[in-house]
Order: C-alpha cells, then structure tokens, then sequence
C-alpha cells in the first residue's frame, strides 16, 4: 500500500504555510519499502500498476489568479521518479481523474478541462505525450475510469442536477462512442 504525506513550511511573502513537498511513502505490510519526494505538485493520488506507481496531482494555488496545472509522473519499484511532466494542453484548469496502463507500455491520462472537457492524453513509457483528444461534454466532472477492451468507460456526473451514474465508452483515440 501507498500513502500520501504533505510537508508545508511558512511563507514569509504570504503569511502563511505553503506546500513544500509531497511524499509517496509505498509499504509491505508495515515495512517502508521507498519513498518519493515531490516538490513542483500536490500529489493528489496513484494508481499502482506492474509498470510502476503512476500518480497524479496539481500544482498548489494560493490565488485565483495563480495557474492551476496538473501533473504525472512515474515511479518505478525501487521508488526511483522515471519522470514527471506538466500537462498543458491549454486550459485554464485541467484537472487528472485516472492514469491507465494500456498495457503495451503506454498510459492513457483521463482529464476535465475547463469544467466542459472530457480529454484523453496518451503518453509513452518515457513520459512523452503521443496523443491528446478533447471532448466537450458539458459541466460533468469525471468519478471513475477503466480499461474497456480496446478503450475506457468512464463515469460521468453533475452533482447539481442529480446525474452520478451516466457512463460512456471511450475508444482508444478518446472519441466518446455511447453512453448509457
């Protein structure tokens, strides 16, 4: 199992403490096999996987005039980082649902972008993002994704208008094909 743990220190320009650094700390029963510092994001959460412990998160805002940007990264099973990468794909504020193992050695990044996007990226064993496909899908936040055959299906909901459960398929290009 893994935990998250946070380390703030006090801002003197702020006045008050800000993020330092997150730490992945990945255990055997009660034994600390490794840890992982990281200091550009929030790491928000992981997915462990037989490539290596993927995990998501953002970079912390004090302000509403401060960027929000998310973040990936891979670490493998020795608690060695592999990379990490900012995503950018435009938006004001995308935030990671999911990290998918593919299982040919690529990830499939699951997004919401702008409050109306569904976005899948496709990223390589290194870290380089080899796709990306935005889908407009209106104010729905995503809950859960997985693996679906060649695709994903994921869960859609709008919590304002009592939607929890739509959930649609997604090919492997991030092309929304049905819902239910």
């Amino acid at each position: 199992s893994c935990r998250i743990d946070y380390q703030y220190v006090y801002d003197e320009n702020r006045g008050f403490e800000v993020l330092e650094k997150s730490i992945l700390n990945c255990y055997q029963d009660e034994y600390l096999l490794w840890s992982a510092e990281f200091k550009d994001f929030c790491v928000s959460d992981y997915a462990y996987t037989k490539n290596g412990t993927v995990l998501w998160g953002n970079s912390e805002t004090y302000s509403s005039s401060d960027p929000f940007y998310s973040w990936i990264a891979l670490v493998d099973k020795n608690g060695s980082i592999k990379w990490q990468k900012r995503l950018d794909h435009g938006f004001n504020h995308e935030y990671v649902a999911s990290i998918l193992a593919n299982g040919d050695g690529t990830w499939a990044v699951i997004s919401r972008g702008d409050l109306k996007f569904v976005c899948l990226s496709c990223y390589d064993s290194a870290g380089n993002e080899r796709s990306f496909h935005k889908t407009e899908v209106g104010n729905y936040g995503i809950r859960n994704a997985a693996r679906l055959g060649d695709g994903y299906i994921i869960q859609l909901w709008n919590q304002i208008h009592g939607e929890t459960a739509l959930l649609c398929k997604m090919d492997r290009d991030g092309t929304l094909t049905d819902s239910f």
